[in-house]
């Protein structure tokens, strides 16, 4: 199935064709994905540029209390010059730290972004054989929508009751068939591989 919305890419299986557990099948192109990322990569440009402005706000406003607080330790500017510096420079720290804040978050969402894009694709989940193929390129599909069906390659295995009275009739190795109320009309060969004797019974 389909892990996002967007327009089916590169669906060139058909049904028949073997694959493998983890193989590519089809990749999705999510034109919401590529617009969110272009917004919030935009986003995060503004933010950065702002912090870097803040940043050389805070640091201003450093120098100003250093000095501040310099010439009020020798007695030459009152007191109220000291605490209007060491305010506007606590300012400048907090809006400095939001920005920051904001940036990290632009960030965060950004990589999730990517993530989806990288992973907008619809992969084998084990080795087997496409059964179906359930929608072709340029198909618009949304979340989950089932694109190909596989069946397992993996030999089938059936557990298979039998009457006490027939069990020395069985032996490991010996050849099987198989019929299936499903599938009427077909036979299926296999060969017993295991005994299990039920512990009530035996």
């Amino acid at each position: 199935f389909s892990p996002v919305a967007g327009h089916l890419n590169k669906v060139q299986l058909k049904a028949g064709d073997k694959v493998a557990k983890g193989q590519t099948l089809a990749t999705v192109r999510s034109d919401e994905l590529l617009q969110r990322v272009e917004k919030i990569a935009a986003a995060l440009e503004a933010a950065e540029a702002d912090l870097r402005q803040k940043e050389s706000r805070l640091s201003e406003a450093e120098k100003v209390w250093d000095r501040a607080h310099e010439l009020h330790s020798r007695d030459l500017i009152p007191g109220q010059d000291l605490k209007e510096a060491e305010a506007a420079r606590d300012t400048a720290r907090a809006q400095q730290a939001l920005t920051h804040a904001q940036v990290a978050a632009q960030q965060a969402a950004l990589e999730q972004t990517r993530y989806l894009l990288s992973v907008a694709k619809v992969i084998a989940p084990f080795n087997g054989v496409v059964t179906r193929r359930l929608a072709d390129s340029g198909v618009y599909v949304q979340t989950s929508t089932p694109v190909f069906s596989v069946g397992a390659l993996e030999l089938l295995q059936v557990v298979i009751e039998i009457a006490e009275r027939d069990v020395h009739f069985v032996r490991k190795g010996a050849a099987a068939q198989i019929r299936a109320d499903a599938l009427p009309d077909r036979v299926f060969a296999g060969q017993v591989t295991a005994l299990i004797f039920d512990s009530k019974t035996t």
